[in-house]
C-alpha cells in the first residue's frame, strides 16, 4: 500500500513505471520498504521504459536492504519463500545437507567466495528449485550447532573474516530445527583461502576459482584507493532566461571503495558529438579545478580534478555540468545519445555511462510538472 500510495499520489510516474515498480515487488524480492528518494532515483536515472534496468537495481537496493538488517526472523524468511526471492551475486539458498561434517569443504568454499566478492548473505536451511527459494528445510540444530559452523568456517578458512555473523532462527525450542542466516560482508583483509588450497569469489549463482592475477589484485586493494562512479542524477528545467530553451543539469558522484585516502583524482564526462545548437558549462562545485575541453570533431569534455583528498567509504560529487539547447532539439538531443563517465586515479580508473536513448519525452513529461506545480 505504501508502495502504491508513494507512486500514485506523490510523482505520478508514467504507467509503464508504475507497472514495473508494483510487479516487482508482487511477484519477486524481499518487499523492503521504498521510499519516495528511491522512487525518484529509479524514474531519474532509468527511465520509465528501461525495464531490465530497474529490476537489476531493485535487486541491489532489496538485498542490500536484506543484508543490513541487524537480526532475522521465520518471517524474513517466510518472505523470502512469499515473494520467490532469487538467488543472486549477494544471496544464496542452501538445504540443510549442505550442513555436515562431509560439507566443511563446500562451506569454507561459499563463504570465502562472498568475502573475496562484495559480501552477502547465504541462508542454510532453505532449498531453492531453479535458484528460487522455494522451503524451509531445518537443519539439526542439536548436532549442528551454531558454533559447529562458526568452527568451520574459522578453521577452514585461511585468514579469519571481519564481521562474519550467524543468525540461527530456531523453529522450536525442543530439538532446535534451525537454520543460520551467515551475513558475510566483503572483506577488507581478501583474499580468503579455502580448505582446499584455492581462492573462490562469487560469479553468477556459484562460486568460482580466482587466477593468480586476479588473487594478486584482491591483495593490492587492501593497501590502495579505488574510486568508482557511485551514482549519477539529471535534472531537467527551463533556460530562466529564455523559456523556449531547457538546461539538463548532470550530478556524477563518485566513492572511494579502497582502504587508503586518495588525493589525486579527475572526473570526465564525454559527449560525442555536441550538436551545434546545444551549449555546455561545467557548474561550480566543491572542486575549484573544473573546465569544458573542445577536443575537436564536436567531441566534448567536460572534468573536475582534485583539489581535496576522498577518503575510504567517503562518497562525494564530482562533477556537475549543464547542457542547454532549445526545447523543440531536446528529442534529437537524446535519441541513441550515451554520455561517457570516467573517474581517473592514481591507481587505475572506472568507467560507467547514462544511456539517453528514448527519455526525451520522460524529461518533458517532469518538466511539465514542475511548471503545473509552480503555477498552482
Amino acid at each position: 500500500m505504501f508502495l502504491l500510495v508513494c507512486i500514485r499520489h506523490t510523482h505520478k510516474y508514467p504507467p509503464l513505471f508504475e507497472q514495473v515498480l508494483v510487479g516487482y515487488f508482487q511477484r519477486f524480492r524481499v518487499g523492503e520498504v521504498i521510499t519516495k528518494r528511491l522512487l525518484a532515483s529509479l524514474y531519474f536515472r532509468l527511465g520509465s521504459t528501461n525495464i531490465q534496468l530497474v529490476f537489476q537495481e531493485l535487486e541491489r537496493v532489496s538485498m542490500k536492504s536484506f543484508y543490513e538488517k541487524e537480526t532475522y526472523t521465520l518471517d524474513d524468511i517466510d518472505r523470502l519463500i512469499e515473494h520467490g526471492a532469487e538467488e543472486s551475486l549477494y544471496l544464496e539458498f542452501k538445504a540443510a545437507k549442505s550442513i555436515h561434517r562431509d560439507s566443511r569443504h563446500e562451506i569454507s568454499k561459499d563463504v570465502s567466495a562472498f568475502a573475496n566478492a562484495d559480501g552477502g548473505v547465504i541462508v542454510y536451511g532453505l532449498t531453492e528449485d531453479n535458484h528460487v527459494a522455494k522451503s524451509i528445510d531445518p537443519i539439526d540444530g542439536l548436532t549442528y550447532t551454531k558454533e559447529w559452523v562458526e568452527d568451520v568456517i574459522a578453521s577452514n578458512v585461511n585468514r579469519q573474516i571481519p564481521g562474519l555473523v550467524i543468525h540461527p532462527i530456531r523453529l522450536n525450542l525442543v530439538d532446535l530445527q534451525s537454520i543460520y542466516v551467515v551475513k558475510i560482508p566483503a572483506s577488507p583483509d581478501a583474499a580468503h583461502m579455502s580448505k582446499d588450497g584455492r581462492y573462490y569469489i562469487r560469479r553468477n549463482f556459484k562460486a568460482e576459482p580466482l587466477q593468480e592475477y586476479e588473487v594478486r589484485a584482491l591483495y593490492e586493494r587492501r593497501t590502495m584507493a579505488i574510486l568508482e562512479i557511485e551514482d549519477w542524477s539529471i535534472k531537467i528545467d527551463y533556460d530562466k532566461n529564455n523559456h523556449d530553451y531547457v538546461d539538463l543539469e548532470v550530478y556524477v558522484s563518485i566513492v572511494n571503495v579502497g582502504t587508503v585516502v586518495e588525493s589525486i583524482f579527475a572526473v570526465n564526462a564525454y559527449i560525442e558529438p555536441l550538436p551545434v545548437y546545444a551549449d555546455c558549462m561545467v557548474n561550480k562545485h566543491m572542486f575549484r579545478n573544473h573546465d569544458v575541453i573542445h577536443q575537436g570533431n564536436g567531441r566534448i569534455k567536460f572534468t573536475a580534478s582534485s583539489d581535496r583528498p576522498i577518503f575510504p567509504d567517503e562518497e562525494i560529487r564530482g562533477l556537475t555540468f549543464t547542457v542547454s539547447m532549445p526545447i523543440d532539439q531536446l528529442a534529437n538531443f537524446c535519441h541513441g545519445r550515451i554520455i561517457r563517465l570516467m573517474v581517473n586515479f592514481s591507481s587505475g580508473m572506472h568507467e560507467s555511462e547514462i544511456d539517453l536513448s528514448n527519455r526525451a519525452q520522460d524529461m518533458l513529461d517532469q518538466l511539465a510538472k514542475r511548471t503545473g506545480n509552480l503555477d498552482a
